[in-house]
């Protein structure tokens, strides 16, 4: 957290007196587009920036990824491609002094020679020869410190062990505008000198065995022993010998079974197309339409341009004979490894290679074709050559195409039109329309991510498209009243711009402006499975949120969060500062609504707002600033492409979303039913179980009664000798009493039945619904069956006791009688626990 005193002060300059009504009404006007209320309202100047992006002002302050090392085939990290020159001296120093106190001095200094080699790159367009550059760094630092003795020995010894992790081929590569371009040729120079040292190994291997093949066959023949054959196989020291008349005295028989003439002419001819193949030295071949200018120099070998006014379709006819002239290749080579396997049918082959094109191709064989890259602008894709790019997109042709993209304007809309006018067109939707192609969005402001996009797309056999945004913007003479520009102390040739076009390009991809992703159909056929939505902040929300801390003119502190919309990100764009008005400093109104809370408004709800973005100046004052309904709109435009991304991706799918929703009602619903048939089981257990109880209980007690009857009549007849079975039948209908007799004994007995006056549970009847333990876990306690049971009933009060036997659901709780007298309402709580203890 910044300190209290450099954190930027809230603005409450107090504007001329004027009502809030009227101020109100001149910023909604302006809101609504109503250009009479333009001159009463103050534009934002040059140095206005987003206010989240403040303390990015002077980027020469900020440590960031470039410049690049671009490692050379000789070079120890060659596999690696490319790294920030700042990790990379760090890796290497850590590398040969590992530890704390490892090169003390130079890890000190190491940030001192970083910025150093960063110097040598001003005034430089395009890649920078690394190890000139680092030898005169090398030399300055050692001339700062001015060291001595033992400490002089020990970093000019760390100094050289550095300068050893350098390969002389290694280049230093800036951020500018073409930096996405020198990463394909680097990259692609780099895997095609891989791919083809590897192919000519091959090609090797099958000249030998070709050659052994046509030199057996030709022993077979009496040639073999000729004069002349003689001569070539002793090679050097054919002079030293008479191969005449060695010849004379060889015998000259001939092998029995020889091959067909047509096998051999196969064979000799698959051979001579592999001996005679000479590799093209161009690996990179760049068509565009002429405004493509750059610092070439350095790529001269490998590297090749053409003008042409429509380069999609000039880069499918470069392809093309490109690929034709390699199909004589492969096809010898394919048919030298069918006739060493003794394999070729020329009923089944030789139709297949009379129709050899590129389309028969393996994905090794394409990966061999020089690269093919059309660099296309924008607006002529999205406008007239909108029809050969979604041809060469269909054709599956393994091409390349680059087009920077201005993260602000709309590619369909001409430089004269708003790029607001209409809602953009999104060239990356519709190649992604085209399934079989390789998309890729993405920046060199993060070059890792443009790095892999490239790699994947020159490894697939499809067509790649990448939409590249530079950051780049309007540049400008340097002020001294313009202090937001690069400080002039570091200017040498470079041209000064408004704002570093790295950061330019970051803000792109944080404001939704320029989203990254990539989509491979080599990885599957849905989105889940092709689409990479990795980089992007924040991905799962409509826009990225940062936390922002603030003072007013007092120092009072204010810890806040602000969203970053494609709103802020227009401040960077000088033609679009037209679309924002400051707001006076003093003023507040409900009506003044953020950017990012006014867009998730109804349209009803809006109409009434007032949007505005925070906005920092040169002298870290906090301002706010209308925005306008027209970049409203393109802000609403610009969520929507997002949300379509964000359902690809599925990092939010609504039709996820709905299913999720519909599987957990699905599954509330089956709860439901199981928990409502499980309580109507559980009352009809309860109900059969209260009826068994209430059945052994009049059994018992009709028993007793019935007991109680015959003993008396037993005392009775006690006089009694009859022992014939009719006798006996009598006594036993005589002593069975009659139905008032029993009601009259069962009225007799009633009183014997007595209530416990202590509490208890018929645990074997409990549902285990936790309602008496949430109520008093001490008192009411599980036995291992998970059924209740009081554990203590001096624990609580008679009012739980009741209370618990009142909410019970299976009426197994018997409250008794109270135990402490002086807990009051007692008559009332014995008379509500009386149904509980009669059952």
């Amino acid at each position: 957290m910044s300190s209290a005193h450099s954190l930027p002060i809230l603005n409450s300059t107090q504007s001329e007196p004027e009502s809030e009504t009227k101020t109100l009404r001149t910023l909604h006007h302006f809101h609504l587009g109503d250009p009479s209320v333009e001159r009463e309202t103050r534009q934002i100047g040059s140095d206005y920036l987003p206010a989240l992006l403040g303390p990015f002002r002077d980027v020469s302050k900020i440590s960031y990824d470039y410049p690049l090392v671009l490692f050379s085939r000789e070079s120890r990290q060659s596999s690696q491609y490319a790294l920030p020159l700042s990790t990379f001296l760090q890796e290497s120093v850590a590398e040969f002094a590992p530890g704390e106190n490892g090169a003390r001095i130079l890890k000190d200094n190491l940030g001192w020679l970083e910025h150093a080699i960063r110097g040598e790159l001003e005034g430089h367009d395009g890649p920078l020869q690394l190890f000139p550059a680092v030898n005169r760094s090398v030399e300055a630092l050692l001339q700062h410190l001015s060291l001595s003795g033992d400490n002089q020995k020990a970093v000019e010894n760390d100094l050289e062990q550095l300068k050893g992790f350098f390969s002389e081929a290694d280049q230093l590569l800036p951020y500018d505008r073409y930096t996405a371009i020198h990463l394909m040729i680097h990259l692609v120079h780099g895997r095609s000198e891989e791919r083809w040292d590897q192919f000519e190994i091959e090609l090797q291997d099958l000249r030998r065995q070709l050659n052994q093949i046509l030199d057996i066959e030709q022993r077979k023949s009496g040639e073999a022993m000729g004069a002349s054959a003689l001569q070539k196989s002793v090679g050097s020291n054919a002079n030293r010998f008479n191969s005449e008349a060695l010849s004379s005295v060889l015998p000259q028989n001939s092998g029995t079974v020889t091959m067909s003439e047509a096998r051999k002419d196969r064979i000799t001819h698959a051979a001579e197309i592999i001996n005679q193949f000479q590799r093209d030295p161009v690996q990179v071949r760049f068509i565009h339409t002429g405004d493509f200018s750059g610092p070439w120099a350095d790529h001269p070998n490998h590297f090749e341009t053409t003008v042409d006014a429509d380069p999609c379709h000039k880069a499918t006819s470069i392809f093309d004979s490109e690929a034709n002239e390699l199909a004589e290749l492969f096809t010898a080579c394919r048919i030298a490894r069918l006739e060493i396997d003794n394999s070729y049918d020329a009923t089944v082959h030789d139709p297949w290679f009379a129709n050899f094109n590129w389309e028969a191709f393996s994905k090794e064989e394409l990966l061999l074709v020089p690269a093919t890259v059309a660099l296309e602008p924008a607006n002529r894709l999205a406008r007239e050559g909108l029809s050969s790019f979604s041809q060469l997109l269909g054709s599956g042709r393994p091409i390349q195409i680059l087009t920077r993209v201005k993260g602000h304007s709309n590619p369909a809309a001409s430089e004269e039109e708003s790029p607001f006018h209409d809602f953009r067109l999104e060239l990356g939707y519709i190649a992604t329309a085209h399934r079989q192609c390789y998309v890729a969005q993405t920046s060199a402001a993060r070059y890792q991510h443009l790095m892999s996009s490239f790699l994947e797309a020159t490894e697939i056999p499809h067509t790649g498209v990448h939409l590249i945004n530079t950051g780049v913007q309007i540049t400008s003479n340097l002020q001294e009243d313009d202090p937001h520009m690069i400080d002039p102390s570091i200017q040498k040739s470079r041209k000064q711009f408004l704002m570093d076009p790295w950061m330019v390009a970051s803000a792109a991809l944080e404001g939704r402006v320029h989203p990254f992703f990539r989509m491979n159909p080599e990885l599957g056929d849905t989105f889940a499975e092709r689409m990479n939505f990795s980089v992007n902040p924040q991905p799962e929300k409509d826009w990225a949120i940062h936390p922002f801390s603030y003072q007013n003119e007092n120092g009072e502190v204010t810890h806040t969060e602000f969203a970053f919309t494609f709103a802020d990100y227009a401040l960077l764009v000088p033609k679009l500062r037209n679309h924002f008005r400051l707001i006076p400093g003093n003023f507040e109104s409900e009506a003044l609504t953020p950017i990012a809370e006014y867009l998730q408004q109804s349209e009803e709800n809006s109409f009434s707002l007032v949007p505005f973005v925070w906005t920092i100046n040169k002298d870290n004052l906090l301002h706010r600033a209308v925005v306008s309904r027209e970049l409203v709109l393109a802000c609403k435009d610009r969520l929507n492409y997002w949300h379509t991304l964000q359902e690809l991706s599925g990092v939010r799918n609504p039709h996820a979303d709905q299913a999720v929703n519909e599987a957990n009602l699905l599954m509330e619903a089956k709860q439901n039913s199981i928990i409502s048939e499980l309580q109507q089981s559980h009352a009809e257990e309860i109900s059969q179980l209260q009826a068994d109880a209430t059945a052994t209980v009049m059994s018992k007690l009709a028993k007793v009664l019935m007991g109680m009857n015959l003993e008396q009549n037993i005392v009775a007849g006690a006089g009694s000798t009859a022992t014939t079975a009719t006798t006996t039948e009598t006594e036993e209908q005589d002593s069975e009493p009659t139905e008032e007799a029993v009601e009259e004994m069962a009225s007799e007995e009633e009183p014997v039945i007595e209530i416990s006056e202590d509490p208890w549970i018929e645990s074997i009847l409990c549902t285990t619904c936790n309602d008496c333990t949430n109520m008093n876990p001490q008192m009411f306690v599980y036995n291992d069956d998970k059924q209740a049971y009081i554990a203590d009933p001096n624990a609580g009060t008679y009012a739980e006791l009741v209370e618990a036997a009142e909410i019970c659901p299976s009426r197994c709780i018997h409250p008794g009688m109270p135990l402490n007298s002086s807990e009051p309402d007692l008559d009332e709580l014995i008379e509500r626990a009386a149904p509980f203890n009669q059952g």
